[in-house]
């Protein structure tokens, strides 16, 4: 048995292997006794000659991919980024994420001073400082130093997610470059049979992309189910009285409905349970969706309403219209589905008529795990990602951690998930959080590839 992780990264300027390569030594078991941690080899699945694939050593078998994105951003400009920047602050507080509104304020407050300094000659006071500097002082020289990099930083890092998650025109080739390659990526892993499971992983704009491109592929294949396969078992156990699909039919959307009133977490994880049997239930008629589970590291879905919508109402009717995916799916009166057309049992006048999930149900099979660090007051700490169950459903298992760097309490944090030199010892013993590192190995399961066999 086999099982495949696609590992998508964030913003800024990465380099092919760079992301993965420290992912994997992460999260696979240390190498013991002479023995490589993992093997490279050729990547025959991805389009891009820079990638390799990473393979374990232990006795299940994993292979580790890597969604390289970041040559489709290229030609980033200050207008893009205005163009992005002003959308996001002219909007009204009550559609301003609560996770972003303490930034969201001090930016107003920032330039609103700085609209008041201009009559009061301050600012013109600035520009004579600093235009008379002798040029190649300490102080020019420096100053440079820091335009330069502040520069590079948002053009190169920022500027990312302004290009791809604004839908302007000339945005337009851009995101479909970068969604149509992550597509043909997992669907020539559907293609290869080699997997049992797949794991999708995206890490900080990396979990957009994620999303986008799950949810794009899920089209192809919730139809894909071949219940003709299955007549003499599905006659047999309408016989016996039993529903031939007891999970994707009826325990699921149950399952869905109690997360509205989940007080103590038992329900999520008995969805969760649903989710498995569901996959399992639609592996067993054949149907070759072999994502199950999608993992979120420091996600700016948190702040969909602001990235993804023009408002709140734009945002919930969005979800409710199936244009933007939830977990639990929106549900109708025939739960996550529908009843395709009667299917003639043999030796019988029997039918039968299949129940397939609808084009917005993927996360009823496919488990989401969301893994970050929180901020304080809405600044001290990653205020990229945060807990997307209030945002995109009580389905996601949100799943705070903690390291021990100071960074924890700076963005710098953002890109710590799973630095081994900075986990905590201690990170296990404060209330409500995990060690990054474990956390994230738990949500993977490379070690319960068990689980997901399907009995014939």
């Amino acid at each position: 048995m086999s099982q495949a992780v696609v590992l998508i990264h964030g913003i800024g300027e990465q380099k092919p292997m760079s992301t993965l390569r420290s992912f994997v030594k992460a999260v696979l078991p240390p190498a013991e006794n002479g023995r490589e941690q993992y093997r490279s080899k050729p990547d025959r699945m991805s389009e891009l000659f820079e990638l390799r694939r990473l393979t374990s050593t232990g006795r299940s078998s994993t292979h580790f991919y890597e969604y390289y994105w970041a040559y489709h951003v290229e030609g980033t400009t200050w207008w893009h980024l205005f163009q992005w920047f002003t959308g996001l602050l002219f909007r009204r507080p009550s559609d301003v994420p609560s996770g972003l509104k303490t930034i969201w304020g001090f930016t107003w407050m920032a330039l609103i001073g700085i609209v008041i300094s201009i009559p009061l000659g301050y600012m013109a006071a600035i520009y004579t400082a600093v235009t008379t500097l002798p040029h190649f002082s300490f102080v020019w020289i420096v100053g440079m130093i820091l335009l330069l990099t502040l520069q590079g930083f948002i053009l190169y890092w920022v500027g990312d997610a302004a290009r791809y998650l604004s839908p302007s025109p000339e945005n337009i080739a851009l995101r479909q470059k970068v969604r149509s390659e992550g597509v043909r990526l997992l669907r020539r892993l559907h293609r290869s049979h080699e997997y049992e499971r797949i794991i999708v992983v995206g890490h900080s704009l990396g979990s957009v992309i994620g999303y986008d491109i799950i949810t794009r592929l899920w089209l192809d294949y919730h139809q894909s189910s071949s219940f003709k396969s299955r007549l003499t078992s599905i006659s047999e156990l309408l016989d016996a009285h039993q529903h031939p699909q007891p999970i994707i039919g009826h325990e699921l959307p149950r399952k869905g409905k109690a997360l509205v009133s989940d007080e103590n977490g038992n329900a999520l994880g008995d969805f969760r349970i649903a989710q498995l049997d569901g996959w399992k239930e639609q592996r067993y008629y054949r149907n070759p969706w072999r994502i199950s589970d999608f993992v979120t590291i420091g996600s700016p879905l948190v702040h969909a309403m602001l990235l993804l919508a023009s408002s709140s109402k734009d945002f919930n009717d969005r979800k409710q219209q199936r244009e933007l995916l939830t977990c639990p799916p929106v549900s109708d009166n025939k739960g996550y589905g529908y009843t395709d057309a009667p299917i003639a049992l043999p030796h019988s006048d029997k039918k039968y008529s299949p129940h397939m999930l609808h084009h917005a149900a993927v996360f009823g099979v496919t488990r989401w795990s969301n893994l970050y660090f929180p901020a304080f007051g809405g600044l001290f700490g990653d205020f990229i990602g945060g807990p997307l169950r209030p945002v995109l459903g009580p389905g996601i298992r949100d799943i705070p951690v903690r390291s021990n760097s100071w960074r924890r309490f700076t963005p710098l944090t953002h890109t710590d998930y799973w630095e081994t030199n900075r986990l905590s010892g201690q990170a296990a013993s404060v209330p409500g959080c995990r060690d990054a590192l474990e956390a994230l190995k738990d949500a993977l399961g490379l070690d319960r590839l068990y689980e997901y066999r399907v009995n014939e």
